[in-house]
């Protein structure tokens, strides 16, 4: 069976840089388009859908805000998309301030090619997260323990927590926490999918992918992160 291509927006990059990406990304089933400035990018992702959207940065003329609001905006045709960043070393830890709030990772350009062919793919399979700050309770489901952690950001597939990492990755748990305006808390299970560190992502904590919640509590998170738009 024919491997299913995904299409990739490079944006803003020089030529010499977009050369060697798009071979890799090609010989891994990516088509590439590129343009040279984020304000082509913006007119384009208004109309056509890529999987994932690859951006120089800084951004030239216009400010992180305003491409992601076009990106994410309601029904827009890229809002499911993913988008990574390309920084140079001095600029990383300025870039990594949103992941999560519309951005999905960040990569050194000198790193570019070999993880964003590593990694992509599970990039773009990742909802779009929102920021949410609540607390969240998780009891492992071996070690019956529980504790407290705040959430940084949320999707419908997964959430960011601030906080213990007394489950391993890999570990399965019961969460319960409560959504803003809500009275009933979201139950559900999930399993941890990698810890983040403070002196990489500035956040110490657990990243959980869901795994099933009671009830309506899908349904109900859904209807919450449709609300924030």
């Amino acid at each position: 069976m024919t491997e299913l291509q995904r299409s990739v927006l490079i944006v803003g990059t020089d030529p010499a840089s977009f050369q060697p990406l798009a071979t890799r990304l090609r010989r891994a089933s990516f088509i590439s388009d590129w343009v040279g400035s984020v304000g082509e990018a913006m007119d384009l992702i208004a109309l056509l859908p890529f999987d994932a959207i690859i951006v120089a940065y800084p951004l030239v003329d216009v400010t992180v805000k305003q491409f992601v609001g076009v990106v994410r905006r309601p029904n827009a045709p890229c809002r499911a998309s993913a988008v990574v960043f390309l920084a140079r070393d001095e600029h990383i830890e300025e870039a990594t301030r949103f992941v999560g709030e519309g951005v999905n990772a960040v990569f050194a350009f000198a790193d570019a090619a070999d993880l964003l062919v590593a990694r992509l793919r599970s990039l773009i399979d990742v909802a779009p997260r929102f920021p949410l700050r609540v607390m969240s309770r998780l009891r492992g489901r071996l070690a019956g323990t529980s504790t407290l952690c705040q959430t940084v950001n949320i999707s419908t597939s997964g959430m960011l927590l601030r906080g213990d990492q007394h489950v391993p990755v890999g570990g399965e748990l019961h969460f319960e926490l409560t959504l803003p305006g809500d009275t009933k808390p979201l139950r559900g299970t999930g399993t941890v999918v990698r810890h983040t560190f403070e002196r990489r992502e500035r956040i110490s904590g657990l990243g959980i992918r869901f795994a099933g919640f009671e009830d309506d509590g899908l349904a109900r998170l859904e209807s919450y992160l449709a609300s924030l738009g």
